[in-house]
């Protein structure tokens, strides 16, 4: 219960961050952040995004935030399974407040990929 109410707390304030004022330059488009894998090069609104993802990710797999990063494979460098990825996806749900397309689970081959689907979601 208190992990949850923690995510809340840093959601709420990931949401003032999305809805204020952003440079062009800190708004990267998905095609950029697969390029770029640092998380200094990450945009403003995407790198709280990307920290809350890191810590849903290493809550459920119990690997180390080290090994999450964007171009890691769920299956060959996480050790996910089907049902890591669907609950993966359900914690997403609830923490960022959008509807994951069941569907599309099978095609989050890494992190970035889920990534990116979610700043897809949210709009960003």
């Amino acid at each position: 219960m208190k992990k949850t109410y923690r995510f809340l707390g840093v959601v709420a304030a990931m949401m003032v961050a999305v809805n204020g004022h952003a440079s062009e330059q800190q708004t990267l488009d998905c095609n950029a952040i697969h390029q770029e894998t640092k998380i200094e090069e990450i945009s403003t609104r995407g790198a709280g995004l990307y920290l809350l993802l890191q810590d849903i990710i290493v809550a459920q797999l119990s690997v180390e935030h080290e090994q999450v990063v964007m171009e890691a494979g769920f299956k060959e460098d996480l050790g996910a399974d089907s049902l890591d990825m669907y609950e993966i996806c359900i914690t997403c749900e609830e923490t960022f407040g959008i509807c994951i397309d069941y569907n599309y689970i099978p095609f989050f081959y890494t992190v970035a990929d889920l990534y990116d689907y979610i700043l897809k979601r949210l709009n960003i």
